[in-house]
């Protein structure tokens, strides 16, 4: 993640994905106009979305991620109507954050998590190793397992992820990597229907969103 006052701009054209903050599913438009000041602070910010897309999102506060060469950028603000009834405004924006190599971005959290290896679910057996998020993304996860705990011999597990309280996200991931020496394992998701990927979505957002609110707090 980088500062998102250094971040590459986006291009008009692009896509640009808004979930709103409260409720509702994530909307898809592009990106029509984009124009910022030195500090990276956004002046205007306009999307191009159908008709139903405007008037469902008009004067709701919205996490926007726009896509930035390979990566994405961040952002949170109201979703102002536009001069024509398919346009909508960013107004009062405040940048989260700004990933140069990820697709989606990723915020440090600890959430209780279990793991499964995918032969042992498919015996229906019961044994799980307890583990928390070390940090997450809609893509992946990094996660920590407790001392002494070994990861199950099996590059595929099955993933349950709390996401609010005791709701719970379950997934298929691959692993990608291990570390030993600090008890981590990165996993990348591979079937995570679209209603969880929101869910935790959701998580990931609000997080970014507290986090750069206390930053700003800080001065």
């Amino acid at each position: 993640m980088v500062n998102t006052q250094d971040a590459q701009e986006p291009a008009v054209g692009s896509t640009v994905r808004l979930l709103p903050v409260a409720r509702g599913a994530e909307r898809t438009g592009q990106l029509a106009e984009w124009s910022a000041g030195p500090a990276g602070i956004v002046v205007t910010a306009r999307i191009d979305v159908s008709a139903q897309d405007a008037a469902a999102l008009a004067g709701e506060r919205v996490w926007a991620r726009l896509q930035v060469g390979e990566g994405v950028r961040v952002l949170e603000a109201v979703a102002a109507p536009g001069v024509v009834r398919t346009e909508l405004e960013l107004t009062g924006v405040l940048s989260l954050a700004a990933e140069t190599r990820r697709a989606e971005p990723r915020v440090p959290t600890q959430r209780r998590a279990q793991l499964r290896a995918r032969a042992a679910v498919a015996a229906a057996t019961t044994d799980a190793l307890a583990a928390h998020t070390v940090d997450l993304s809609r893509s992946g996860a990094r996660l920590g397992l407790g001392a002494g705990q070994v990861l199950p011999d099996d590059s595929t597990l099955q993933v349950t992820l709390e996401v609010d309280g005791e709701d719970a996200v379950s997934v298929t991931a691959r692993v990608v990597r291990t570390d030993p020496a600090t008890q981590e394992v990165a996993v990348r998701f591979v079937d995570l229907v679209e209603a969880d990927a929101q869910r935790i979505d959701r998580v990931v957002l609000a997080e970014l969103s507290e986090q750069a609110g206390q930053a700003a707090e800080r001065g």
